[in-house]
């Protein structure tokens, strides 16, 4: 079985890639799996997220630091523990969430803020530059995060390897790369989207009800969950993209050697 931490280096071969059918259908199988193993910090960021709207929050500085403070840890060691997590289980193997948290350090966190900076500011002025510089650079660069998480890179490596391996080394290619992105973001998009409508929805019929506030919150509570299984779902779907395009280049078939491995989540029910 092949290891998280290595990225295939042979020349590039003609493969016909995973579908995105089977790319999303592998992730949303494997979403449960991996939703339920990092629900407690879910849990625990979406608390904090919800507690920064609460009123005796806001209306208290210290406590709105301390808020802030514990959002960031939560938020960041969910990051990056479901980055570990869903490399491992794509790959038909299996992480704990404490092996995941062990593997987090200031330098790997200072790098990803550093790329999340270069290709934020890279892509504005590229939208600034009629729209569609901003839009191709972004997608060239979309698999970077999780090449330099997963795979320990620095932040020029990560950017370089992603470009290269959704262009095959051109400036931009509108081929199977770039469809199934688009593909992955609609799915993750609307899923976003009803947790969205589940807000709003409800901060409409709760208006002026005597118990609205309270209710509001478990609902935003539960709304930011939905908000994070989306961010699971993406999160395995651009995992499975990045190790289908190295299995491309490396010379075998992804689709294959995971059928042969069988899969991940029905060894788990």
């Amino acid at each position: 079985m092949s290891d998280a931490s290595t990225i295939p280096t042979s020349s590039e071969v003609k493969l016909a890639p995973m579908s995105i059918g089977k790319i999303m259908d592998r992730a949303l199988r494997l979403t449960p799996v991996v939703f339920g193993q990092l629900f407690f910090f879910y849990a625990l960021y979406s608390a904090v997220t919800v507690a920064m709207s609460l009123p005796f929050i806001t209306n208290n500085p210290g406590a709105t630091i301390g808020v802030l403070v514990l959002g960031f840890i939560f938020g960041v060691m969910a990051y990056f523990a479901l980055m570990y997590v869903s490399a491992a289980y794509w790959l038909g193997g299996t992480m704990t969430t404490s092996q995941a948290i062990s593997k987090i350090s200031g330098s790997i966190i200072l790098r990803c803020l550093w790329l999340f900076i270069v290709t934020g500011f890279i892509a504005f002025l590229g939208f600034l530059l009629f729209i569609i510089p901003g839009v191709i650079y972004s997608i060239n660069r979309c698999l970077a995060p999780y090449i330099l998480i997963v795979e320990d890179t620095s932040v020029d490596e990560a950017i370089k390897k992603s470009k290269y391996l959704m262009t095959r080394g051109k400036w931009y290619s509108l081929s199977g790369p770039y469809m199934r992105v688009t593909a992955i973001f609609i799915v993750v998009f609307v899923i976003s989207l009803t947790a969205s409508g589940i807000q709003i929805g409800a901060a409409a019929v709760l208006a002026g009800s005597e118990f609205a506030s309270k209710l509001s919150a478990i609902i935003n509570f539960a709304a930011q969950l939905l908000q994070h299984f989306a961010g699971t779902v993406n999160c395995l779907c651009y995992v499975g993209l990045f190790y289908d395009l190295c299995a491309r280049y490396e010379g075998s078939d992804l689709g294959a050697d995971l059928d042969k491995l069988g899969s991940t989540e029905h060894g788990s029910n």
